[in-house]
């Protein structure tokens, strides 16, 4: 099937991994209709067999079981707004269909990138789909299609430079369904045709859309700043009004939530949760300016940032838009606070301290056997500030602990490896007298209280964390 193929030549690619600080803009964007296009059937590369121009209205219908792209040749468009009606069907070989801007070659297939870059929107039954097709393909949005089969819809899809890269918004009934900058450097900022996917029966028909101001937007709303106790995060973001108009007071909001959601993959790569703000969002009372400042509260929430732009000229207020989220952790003071281990890593992190376990020895590591970690026994009383003795006579250890109590332990029950005697972290909480615990999933043994009764599903990030901090 065509919809398997796409999938495995795109390559999910993050638009804001360059991004450092981005500032506000305006453009002036007039909407180009396709009103005079569609009385001019000569203009298009349509089978004359496939296509019928009436009331100033293209019919293209297929044959079945097939498709085909088809498109207006005698105009290019650059950062300009294409406007027209359309009906759309989902049935035939392929059941979704598409319009091309910025098309190199409205006679070649969206993804034949070689012959035809260009955006593609692809419109399917249920959702909405924003593509590039260049040297370096990509998802750029995925929004649910607001529409039914058939209906009637005034579509408005642009392609705009800017100085962070091609702003793309695509609009239906007046209402923005995408608004994303396409900051790539495969990014399409060449002129091109307007083009279409078909593999129904698609209709194109004049603009009924009336004459009406635009509410603002923004894209790239990004939160910098780490997620530490005490930091302060700034949020940025661009500001979009297509009408040329100037930003007003902007409403900004700081949310929390416990559940680690990719929020900025929703609306991007998928679909936002039913009853999203309600069932997974807190907002945070008094946090409306662009910064904020990390408090114990938020220790172990996500953190993300939203605005809905207004526009100084009309007071119109825009969508709510959200950024990336940011956990908060008091990782440093948490590292601070125990010793770690983890399976097959020659390293242990003793009260923030990362440390060999065997000086010049990065074969010896702790490992793990049936579900429960083995750490060295004399590294480990040491580190807690025991007095270890060995007696070769009896092959035993005496561990004196710090308050003075004495400790003796059979060498020959316990595992040996690379001539360090082992024990396992059950043994190692009896024997010492500290909380340990033991997460399997991450392979991470903690010698305090921050693993006792926790869940490692709703900590993974938190234990991930520690992970990779002993792993480097």
């Amino acid at each position: 099937m065509l919809s398997k193929r796409i999938t495995t030549i795109i390559i999910m690619i993050g638009l804001l991994l360059t991004l450092t600080s981005v500032q506000a803009f305006c453009t002036e964007v007039s909407p180009v209709t396709l009103d005079a296009a569609l009385k001019d059937p000569a203009g298009w590369n349509a089978k004359e067999e496939e296509v019928v121009f009436k009331d100033s209205s293209l019919v293209h219908t297929v044959p079945e079981n097939s498709y085909t792209v088809f498109g207006y040749m005698k105009e290019t468009y650059l950062n300009e707004e294409i406007e027209f009606d359309a009906c759309f069907r989902f049935e035939g070989v392929e059941p979704w269909q598409g319009i091309m801007i910025r098309s190199s070659s409205p006679t070649a297939m969206p993804w034949e990138t070689k012959i035809n870059s260009n955006y593609l929107v692809v419109v399917k039954e249920d959702q909405i789909e924003l593509q590039r097709f260049s040297s370096k393909s990509s998802y750029l949005a995925v929004v649910p299609t607001p529409f039914q089969e058939g209906e009637r819809v005034n579509i408005r899809f642009a392609a705009v430079n800017v100085d962070e890269g091609v702003q793309l918004t695509f609009k239906v009934n007046g209402e923005t369904l995408i608004n994303e900058i396409d900051t790539h450097e495969t990014a399409i900022k060449e002129a091109g045709y307007v083009g279409f996917f078909n593999a129904s029966t698609l209709k194109l028909l004049p603009s009924s859309r009336k004459k009406q101001k635009d509410a603002p937007s923004v894209a790239l709303t990004q939160i910098q700043g780490e997620g530490f106790i005490g930091n302060t995060l700034t949020a940025d973001y661009v500001y979009n009004d297509l009408g040329g108009g100037r930003e007003g007071n902007s409403i900004y909001r700081w949310y929390k939530t416990l559940t680690p959601i990719d929020v900025f993959g929703f609306g991007r790569k998928m679909l936002y949760p039913e009853n999203f703000k309600e069932d997974y969002l807190e907002q945070i009372q008094g946090a409306n300016k662009k910064s904020y400042e990390i408090t114990e509260d938020d220790s172990s929430y996500y953190l993300l940032f939203s605005v809905q732009p207004k526009s100084a000229e009309t007071g119109m207020v825009g969508e709510e838009v959200f950024s990336n989220q940011i956990y908060v952790s008091q990782m440093e003071n948490l590292l601070a606070d125990g010793i770690y281990f983890v399976a097959d890593c020659p390293y242990a992190m003793v009260y923030g301290e990362r440390m060999m376990i065997q000086p010049g020895n990065k074969k010896f590591t702790p490992f793990d056997e049936n579900k429960e970690l083995y750490i060295p026994l004399r590294f480990t009383a040491e580190t807690l500030g025991c007095e270890v003795d060995w007696d070769a006579k009896t092959n035993t250890t005496s561990i004196r602990l710090p308050e003075g109590k004495t400790k003796v332990v059979d060498n020959k029950t316990l595992p040996n490896h690379y001539d360090s005697v082992l024990i396992s972290m059950g043994e190692a909480a009896e024997l010492l007298e500290i909380p340990t615990s033991y997460q399997p999933m991450f392979g991470l043994g903690m010698m305090s209280d921050l693993g006792e009764g926790k869940d490692p599903i709703d900590y993974r990030v938190l234990f991930r964390t520690i992970r990779d901090a002993v792993e480097q």
